[in-house]
């Protein structure tokens, strides 16, 4: 599960709507909210592909893999 509320906050906090940060993923701005929301989940390449563009060493778990 996602943690959606830190998720939001990096998208923020990095200056980047939700609609951007999609494009930079290579996904649909539809699909991100969606994952966002826990209606779907992230597969390995969009979470590498966020780990990539906020540079996430070590943060990924905090966000992607919550309990």
């Amino acid at each position: 599960m996602v943690d959606s509320n830190k998720l939001k906050g990096l998208i923020r906090g990095a200056g980047m709507t939700q609609l951007e940060c999609a494009r930079k993923i290579g996904i649909s701005p539809q699909s991100l909210n969606a994952k966002i929301n826990g209606k779907t989940e992230f597969d390995s390449d969009e979470i590498i592909a966020f780990r990539k563009l906020f540079n996430l060493e070590g943060q990924v778990e905090d966000i992607f893999f919550v309990i």
